[in-house]
């Protein structure tokens, strides 16, 4: 790598919540244990199940995470986006990878194997720490994701997942979302048939408004009454609301 490129990873990786707090001398001495891979479109990068051997740092390009769940049906999980750590969790589980990751686009990746990563923080006690922290409220969020699943109908989830991937501090408000509809079906497990059809009501409500790839969240007050089981009254906000 030259130089420039090895500053902008570091600079990357100190940004992610999983390396957050590491300091920027161990960060190059991890960063000399990776090696640079693309990753092509429709690749699978590793498999459900299979023994975790690396993990990924994606630093340009767009991957999907599935499992075949316990009803035999293959689920989205997550979208991965650029910037972001994946597959790490599977070094501590001894059960593999919780899912297979798939490439959506052409990506630029740094993979990390996993025997040189575990031997390596063997001797830095402040980076395990923070790592587990991490992997900690991963599963604090999972557990949340499961309940909301048990406990919500398709307009609370979708109400739910739109409060909780927003920038309050944005300014506009933006929810960027899964490039395809039934990605984001799949995450919520609803139909996409019924995802439209509540993303309208949510619009006429307005509630949200936007649905080019991402929607704006016009009354988050709104959203928190219709997961709390409230009703929501027809909008009086008359042409405010953004197409």
């Amino acid at each position: 790598m030259i130089i420039s490129e090895t500053t902008n990873y570091v600079s990357a990786l100190a940004r992610t919540s999983i390396f957050y707090g590491t300091s920027r001398e161990d960060l190059h001495a991890l960063l000399c244990l990776s090696q640079p891979r693309v990753g092509h479109a429709q690749q699978a990068l590793c498999w459900q199940g299979e023994p975790c051997g690396e993990f990924y740092f994606l630093i340009d390009g767009l991957v999907k995470a599935q499992r075949i769940n316990a009803a035999n049906k293959l689920q989205t999980l997550n979208i991965i986006h650029s910037g972001e750590v994946f597959g790490i969790e599977a070094l501590f589980s001894g059960d593999g990878y919780l899912a297979t990751f798939n490439v959506e686009r052409e990506s630029k990746l740094l993979v990390f194997q996993a025997s040189q990563f575990l031997h390596f923080i063997r001797t830095r006690p402040v980076m395990v720490m923070q790592i587990l922290a991490t992997l900690s409220k991963s599963i604090g969020r999972l557990v949340k994701e499961i309940d909301q699943l048990k406990l919500l109908n398709a307009e609370q989830r979708i109400a739910a997942y739109l409060l909780e991937n927003y920038d309050q501090d944005s300014g506009d408000n933006k929810v960027v979302l899964p490039a395809k509809r039934s990605d984001l079906a799949s995450m919520l497990a609803i139909t996409p048939e019924t995802l439209c059809r509540e993303v309208k009501k949510l619009k006429q409500t307005g509630c949200v408004s936007g649905y080019n790839g991402f929607l704006y969240i016009d009354q988050p007050s709104r959203l928190e009454e219709i997961i709390s089981g409230g009703t929501v009254p027809p909008s009086t906000l008359g042409n405010t609301q953004r197409n």
